[in-house]
């Protein structure tokens, strides 16, 4: 995700205990060079305000598309948790970045 105050986001709430929390942001390099927290006011299907946080990736949105195996993941849990429809077909018209190739070699 990335700020955007006209922007909508749909996903999944976990309660979690503060131990949970360093436990997530030790695995994911917060505070790092990978990820920074940010927390939001949500609203959850019931219409009920929380106060939640999210992880969003260091970088510019230029700096390129996720990767195959993480946008497949977050599309898969999307469906597995009945997010609704726009949200999914958003998710699925998003595309992935290329892998890297390396430079072939000359002749020797």
């Amino acid at each position: 995700i990335a700020p955007d105050p006209e922007a909508e986001v749909w996903g999944v709430l976990y309660r979690m205990t503060r131990r949970d929390m360093v436990w997530l942001h030790s695995t994911e390099g917060v505070p790092g060079w990978r990820y920074y927290a940010v927390w939001l006011d949500v609203e959850d299907r019931d219409g009920n305000s929380l106060r939640a946080f999210s992880l969003i990736a260091d970088g510019l949105p230029e700096d390129g598309n996720p990767s195959l195996r993480y946008i497949t993941l977050i599309r898969e849990g999307a469906v597995q948790h009945d997010l609704p429809d726009h949200w999914i077909e958003k998710l699925n018209a998003v595309r992935h970045a290329e892998p890297r190739r390396q430079a072939q070699e000359g002749p020797r």
